[in-house]
């Protein structure tokens, strides 16, 4: 049974029916089975890139042909999720169309798995309108098609993280209610305020939001929930409590004890190394993230220059930083640590480009790799670093007594590499460097690429 119409409701029904604006786009929605328009369905929308912490959503309600009318940005580009009960479909749409009659953009809804639950806070109250993802791993090819999943990129998934997710909201009792596709797409569901792969939370974008989210409230909660033949289209997982976590804060230091302001700090998660939290030192060197669960973290440092918004202006460092392992424990659920940049020396490499025409591309990602081992509380940490070009040599900086160096020649469509430095020492490919003087005098050298 649908619910009372809201005015809202009304005035945007009314709005679906007038005719579109030039520059509108007219979405359709249809049951995927049959075609059968779906009167009054709720649409979700949101635009990429969104500002800030989160999606930005818009309601809208389709009419009772199921049709309404959006406005994309000139440019932009709009996800659209249909909402029925037990029913899921995404389409997206890139700008306004010139005809939005003749182009309408179709919605199809299937039939999905409805799962259901309830978010408490630490101390048992329920987290009331509070958001949360929901994600699955898609394995059915034809399912990966009906959300527009690209099925070449999806070739190097393995399975670890959704290739597939949507956002949730609780309702004042903390219960929430969201459809996800059905166990014969799909392997597992999984639910958290995690990014709920392999990318970290930016602490510094939840700490921008009008209301604290609850990722920046508690330690992130994550949990996994197989697929059940018996669930029937339907799956409680009861309730789910979250817990206050530990705050991990400290100072980052240069080589010389100084304060290093706008440096980026990682944490490492249950999906890799910098699937964690992600924050900035301060103007006083000072860092701080948001609650982490209990366990075992490592905390990352990169030094790269930046702008003020952020983006990274050069594979240069301001300072070379091993990763640091932590124990967060409930019986300490505050921690400082002090990170300090390690001494380090400049490796510097004159380019002799011998190509005709010549390029101020060295290789595909324009740098090349340096790896090696440097010791850390007694054990051997694995290193790499990336050269930067300056005018007409290259340098990269490399942790004092760096052990098991190595310089990473690529060969590709842009140039074949080769090495020589005063020593005698040359070669292609992967070339093992056991001289880091910084007075050596070294050069690489850019010839055509191989034919193949």
């Amino acid at each position: 049974m649908k619910p009372f119409l809201s005015l809202a409701h009304l005035v945007a029904c009314l709005l679906a029916t007038a005719a579109p604006a030039k520059n509108s786009q007219v979405v359709k929605v249809v049951l995927g089975e049959d075609g059968k328009p779906v009167p009054k369905a709720q649409l979700r929308l949101w635009e990429v890139p969104s500002p800030g912490w989160g999606k930005k959503f818009k309601h809208v309600f389709a009419d009772e042909a199921g049709r309404c009318e959006i406005a994309p940005k000139a440019g932009g580009t709009v996800y659209v999720e249909a909402h029925e009960p037990g029913l899921i479909g995404r389409g997206v749409t890139a700008g306004p169309k010139v005809d939005p009659l003749s182009d309408p953009l179709e919605i199809k809804l299937w039939l999905g798995t409805k799962v259901t639950g309830r978010i408490l806070e630490p101390d048992g109250t329920p987290a009331a309108n509070a958001q949360f993802s929901a994600g699955v791993y898609l394995h059915n090819k034809e399912w990966k098609k009906r959300f527009g999943l690209s099925l070449a990129w999806m070739s190097f998934d393995h399975g670890q993280w959704p290739n597939w997710s949507t956002t949730v909201l609780t309702d004042p009792a903390g219960r929430f209610h969201v459809t996800v596709p059905p166990r014969k797409a799909r392997s597992w569901i999984r639910l958290g305020t995690s990014s709920l792969g392999f990318s970290s939370h930016m602490d510094v974008a939840l700490a921008k939001a009008q209301s604290k989210p609850l990722a920046a409230r508690f330690a992130p909660f994550e949990k996994d929930f197989q697929s059940n033949q018996n669930e029937g289209g339907k799956v409680d997982v009861g309730d789910i409590s979250l817990e206050r976590g530990i705050i991990l804060h400290g100072k980052v230091l240069d080589g010389e004890g100084q304060p290093m302001e706008g440096t980026t700090l990682i944490t490492s998660g249950r999906h890799g190394p910098y699937a964690g939290r992600r924050t900035i030192s301060n103007e006083r060197g000072e860092y701080r993230f948001f609650p982490h669960a209990p366990g075992q973290v490592t905390i990352s440092v990169d030094a790269r220059y930046r702008d003020d918004a952020g983006k990274v202006l050069s594979r240069d460092v301001r300072g070379i930083f091993a990763k640091t392992p932590v124990t967060l424990s409930n019986l300490l659920p505050d921690l400082n640590v002090t990170l300090q940049a390690r001494q380090f020396v400049t490796l510097k490499f004159d380019i002799v480009d011998r190509r005709r025409p010549s390029s101020d591309r060295i290789s595909y990602y324009n740098y090349l790799p340096v790896t090696g081992h440097m010791k850390v509380n007694g054990k051997l940490q694995y290193w790499k670093g990336e050269t930067q070009r300056k005018g007409p040599i290259l340098i990269v900086k490399v942790p004092v007594g760096l052990q098991n160096a190595k310089l990473v020649l690529p060969g590709d469509k842009f140039a074949t590499i080769s090495y020589a430095d005063e020593t005698g020492l040359k070669g292609k490919g992967r070339l093992e460097l056991p001289n880091l003087d910084p007075k050596l005098k070294r050069t690489i050298y850019c010839d055509l690429p191989s034919a193949k």
